[in-house]
């Protein structure tokens, strides 16, 4: 599920498991920086050990699920290429969480019924009265 307007603060995957993606590994300082369009998402702030991931959505959505357990939410930038990989079960839209307000941040939060993603660019779901069952997915 998707919740828009919040990110979950420093509860990252460890980052040794996707570090070719982040965003001062992959973009800072190399040709990929100019012509890769998924380093639209480095920022100039970001330092060296920061986490931040310069892809897609849906790359972003299939990292995630390639590292489950260990992903439970993405933290996934609204109009940039850019997510930061959520480990810790608080980072889920529920009483008592630590998320933070911002309107430019998506929360995509893994259920039970949604063992991966499926994002496609450019289309949104119609809103529906009831969910899925796991087996009509």
């Amino acid at each position: 599920s998707t919740v828009t307007g919040r990110f979950c603060p420093v509860r990252n995957v460890d980052s040794s498991l996707y570090n070719s993606d982040r965003c001062v590994v992959k973009c800072r300082g190399t040709a990929a920086e100019d012509t890769d369009p998924s380093c639209a998402g480095l920022d100039p702030t970001d330092l060296n050990f920061d986490e931040a991931v310069c892809l897609k959505r849906e790359q972003c959505e299939e990292l995630c699920t390639s590292l489950a357990p260990h992903c439970i939410s993405i933290d996934m930038h609204a109009t940039k290429p850019r997510c930061f990989i959520n480990a810790h079960v608080s980072c889920v839209d529920e009483p008592g969480s630590p998320l933070v307000p911002d309107p430019s941040w998506r929360l995509l939060v893994r259920t039970s019924a949604n063992r991966c993603f499926r994002t496609v660019s450019g289309f949104e779901c119609e809103a529906t009265a009831g969910r899925l069952a796991p087996e009509d997915l």
